[in-house]
């Protein structure tokens, strides 16, 4: 090729390199600026429970109340990610329906599309025991509301079948659980020889099945049992329910196919008041009140391998089963029990740590709670810290109930990789009025889910006896963790991670809001002129 061709190719090539590339597109190349980002909530919720009473001692003679006002009880949905309130049930007259009076306790199916509440509406003349069933609000900027509520009622009203008189039956609702999306199990405290009812004791279990929504069964179980909660063993080779028997200090073990009875052996131990399963499901552990022992059940055989004591007065036990924990709240001593839920012979839990939250050992303090009385136990599922919630009283010219009684809620952070106290977080915003108790939200030992007299002012006032005077539940993504104040009628909510809605940002755990619960029943009052909130007694996160 001559040295001119070879030029006039070589121009040629360079001409076609140009002309294809002009077909290409160029991105720029974008360097990022490291910033503090928002905080990427998802929509998580965490769901309220309030009762709905209150007791005025002293009512004005120019706007005088009844002694004892009462009314439906509500339940509401908290968004996490926004820290506002986007479903409620209404009263009476809400067309999408409402809980019934008394409402004890609640369970969200796995799920998540279905959240049920029992209430022991019984207690008061002509009330009715039913479970709400209603579907969480859905994700949005504005509150959606929930839908229509479904009722399952359990069979109060009936013919006496040897008299044909009427017949009224009191079972008393007081624990719900769903460990799996196919059947409800509902824990009905009953009553033993009611005179208007034609059965001798409505002590049971209710079985429910949320696709039909019914009620399939309910099993008996003897007079005098009394279930005060619930909990379900699920793996591959068993599935069944337990029920902690308050009233004879027994265990119930049934096979949810059919709810045949299966034997409990070696177990002993005097007022069970709550349990809980493994997440493995081959290990049950009951907590009883009454001699302060944790017991652990093998639920293959259903026999008792072990007992751990952690004090007379023992109210509470929350699992973590992300760092297989279990937390454990005696307010009797002011203790909190932290158990690892292996390494113990037979596999029982292995004692962490016990974590006193007085200055100084004590005993004897439930229910004058002179030093703090911890109740409830939330751990974050990232695994970092658990929050136990406990009150102090004061002021108190009553030991049972007293309006001038001051109520301290506070909050304390255990830091879990060396199970110690992280901080203590106060409950009341700076610069509120003193917190004073309120007649719903005073605890009873044994739990009851019937109406309680008080004598307050030379009257014997009927109350709803409160299980949880406050209640800790966690939001699903760490980001939150909420605290149901009965006395305060609101939810306090804190943050646990670091908040970029200001430049300067928030410390993690710090209580940010309280979420007020709808307004209750009764007159205005002083100071705040207005009528009482509802009582939040019982916080379950959502899905």
């Amino acid at each position: 090729m001559r040295f001119r061709d070879a030029l006039r190719f070589a121009a040629l090539a360079v001409l076609i390199v140009l002309e294809t590339s002009c077909g290409q597109y160029y991105r720029p190349v974008v360097i990022p600026i490291n910033t503090t980002q928002p905080n990427p909530a998802n929509f998580h919720a965490v769901f309220a429970v309030n009762s709905n009473g209150s007791f005025n001692p002293n009512p004005p003679v120019t706007n005088p109340s009844p002694t004892f006002s009462f009314d439906v009880g509500s339940a509401m949905q908290i968004d996490v990610s926004g820290d506002t309130i986007i479903g409620a049930t209404g009263g009476l007259s809400a067309p999408e329906g409402h809980l019934n009076i008394n409402p004890t306790h609640a369970a969200i199916l796995p799920n998540g599309f279905r959240v049920f509440v029992a209430s022991a509406g019984s207690v008061e003349n002509n009330g009715v025991d039913v479970i709400s069933a209603f579907t969480p609000a859905g994700q949005s900027a504005i509150a959606t509301g929930f839908g229509s509520l479904t009722t399952f009622s359990l069979p109060n009203i009936g013919t006496n079948p040897n008299t044909g008189a009427p017949s009224f039956c009191r079972y008393l609702p007081d624990f719900v659980t769903a460990a799996q999306n196919t059947a409800v199990f509902v824990a009905n405290f009953g009553v033993d020889g009611d005179p208007n009812c034609d059965l001798p004791s409505t002590d049971s279990i209710a079985v429910l099945n949320p696709f039909s929504d019914t009620i399939t069964n309910i099993v008996s179980l003897p007079a005098g049992s009394h279930p005060v909660a619930l909990a379900q063993a699920v793996n591959t080779n068993t599935n069944k329910i337990y029920s902690a028997n308050q009233g004879n200090s027994t265990i119930s073990s049934f096979n949810t196919v059919d709810m045949s009875p299966n034997p409990v052996t070696g177990f002993s131990g005097t007022t069970p008041v709550w349990m809980l399963t493994r997440a493995d499901g081959q290990k049950l552990y009951v907590l009883t009140q009454g001699d302060g022992s944790l017991v652990t059940i093998n639920t293959v055989d259903d026999t008792a391998v072990g007992s751990v004591s952690v004090g007379p007065g023992a109210n509470y036990m929350s699992y973590d089963p992300n760092l297989g924990r279990l937390y454990v709240t005696n307010p009797a001593n002011s203790t909190l029990f932290i158990f690892s839920t292996s390494g113990g012979p037979n596999d029982t839990p292995a004692l962490l740590n016990s974590i006193n939250l007085a200055p100084a050992a004590v005993s004897g303090n439930f229910p004058s709670c002179v030093n703090p009385c911890p109740v409830s136990v939330a751990a974050l599922p990232d695994g970092s810290r658990a929050y136990v919630a406990s009150y102090t009283l004061s002021s108190c010219s009553d030991p049972v109930f007293s309006a001038t009684c001051v109520v301290t809620p506070q909050v304390t952070v255990i830091d879990t990789a060396s199970n110690t106290i992280k901080t203590a977080i106060p409950l009341m915003v700076a610069g509120s009025q003193p917190l004073t108790e309120s007649i719903d939200c005073v605890p009873t030992v044994p739990y009851t889910p019937a109406a309680v007299p008080i004598p307050v002012a030379g009257v014997n006032a009927p109350r709803y006896a409160a299980r949880f005077r406050l209640s800790a539940a966690a939001a699903a993504d760490s980001s939150h963790v909420y605290i149901g104040v009965c006395d305060a009628g609101a939810v306090a909510d804190i943050i646990t991670t670091t908040s970029t809605i200001s430049v300067s940002g928030n410390q993690p755990d710090t209580l940010v809001t309280d979420l007020p619960a709808p307004f209750g029943a009764g007159f205005p009052a002083p100071p705040a002129n207005r009528p009482p909130f509802q009582n939040p007694i019982f916080l379950l996160p959502g899905r």
